[in-house]
């Protein structure tokens, strides 16, 4: 179910539509669709936070993911992973960037027990910092970027198995 939502934030206003499937959610502004995935928090129900947004395309538009917390479907987290055929025949998880931006931290090392929700990378996009959750319980097989690396959308980052 798609719902429309309209805010103002820092004097302007935007119009976007969020439509939720489970936990993933497409949000679509000026004509771009941008999908992020909502983590679950160790206590296992997913809670939006605002430090979650950076899918916009333009500096103008930025602003629209930070006012989505007061909207019922909020994201929590701009990472849209997805399994990878060699990750998910093990059981485990390919970790993807959801948006282009630079790899501004990482947060475990390979060979490392991460749990389903855990941080695992932060990005920067458009000076917004974005956070990677793991999707998957697992160990960390590979980490396919460095510190400082540029990485474009869908761009695997980390394999969990």
């Amino acid at each position: 179910m798609s719902k429309n939502i309209k805010f103002q934030y820092d004097g302007a206003l935007y119009d976007i539509n969020v439509n939720r499937n489970g936990n993933v959610l497409n949000i679509e502004h000026q004509g771009q669709t941008y999908v992020v995935s909502l983590a679950a928090p160790a206590g296992g129900v997913a809670a939006p936070t605002p430090a979650a947004a950076a899918p916009a395309p333009a500096a103008p538009s930025a602003p629209a993911a930070p006012a989505a917390p007061a909207a019922p479907a909020a994201p929590a987290a701009p990472a849209a992973p997805a399994a990878s055929a060699p990750a998910a025949a093990a059981g485990g998880a390919t970790e993807k960037a959801a948006i282009t931006g630079t790899i501004k931290e990482i947060k475990v090392a390979q060979g490392a027990s991460v749990k389903s929700g855990d941080l695992l990378i932060v990005m920067e996009a458009m000076k917004m910092d974005i956070e990677v959750f793991a999707t998957h319980t697992g160990s960390v097989t590979a980490i396919h970027v460095t510190q400082g690396a540029n990485v474009t959308e869908g761009q695997p980052l980390m394999d969990i198995g």
